[in-house]
């Protein structure tokens, strides 16, 4: 065995095969690169192969997905669930006052929106693996986890109507 061969480790310079360059202060001082070389796989052909689904496949059909964020707004002694915010393609906020929807616009975030959503991930409640077939039961599910952990109070179960928002809708569904 020649000294330096075989130790597990890379070595600078040589043939590149697994002989020990003959001068060991030897640097490579060019190496050529093709096109190839810097081929990066877009992400979402990345996904796709992940998936086992082949590039151009079109036996998925996505789908529009409507979503709304709702908060829980305490008025005085009151308190219920008020829609703050909806996404179809495109963010629409509710405009000052409660009456109507913004403008539709793409949606941003802040630095410090992004800071808030860590905290909120962290310390909020976060439930991902809820069983549910209404958003009464989703409501319940998450009131009780907030009771159990702590983070809202037995008296104001009680007070909590979420019946009011889906009884009576005051903005309109598209």
């Amino acid at each position: 065995m020649k000294p330096g061969a075989g130790s597990g480790g890379a070595h600078v310079g040589g043939t590149g095969d697994d002989e020990a360059p003959k001068d060991p202060g030897a640097r490579i001082t060019h190496q050529s690169y093709t096109e190839k070389d810097y081929e990066v796989t877009p992400p979402a052909q990345r996904v796709q192969f992940i998936l086992g689904e082949e590039v151009g496949d079109d036996a998925h059909e996505s789908h529009p997905l409507f979503s709304e964020m709702e908060e829980l707004v305490k008025d005085g002694d009151e308190m219920e669930w008020k829609e703050t915010a909806r996404w179809i393609k495109f963010e629409e906020d509710v405009e000052e006052g409660g009456n109507r929807w913004s403008k539709p616009h793409v949606a941003t975030l802040s630095l410090h929106s992004l800071f808030e959503l860590r905290s909120l991930l962290l310390n909020g409640t976060v439930m991902l693996d809820m069983e549910a077939a209404s958003l009464e039961q989703i409501a319940d599910l998450v009131l009780d986890n907030m009771i159990n952990k702590g983070v809202l109070p037995v008296e104001l179960r009680e007070k909590i109507d979420i019946n009011e928002y889906t009884c009576d809708p005051v903005l309109p569904l598209i």
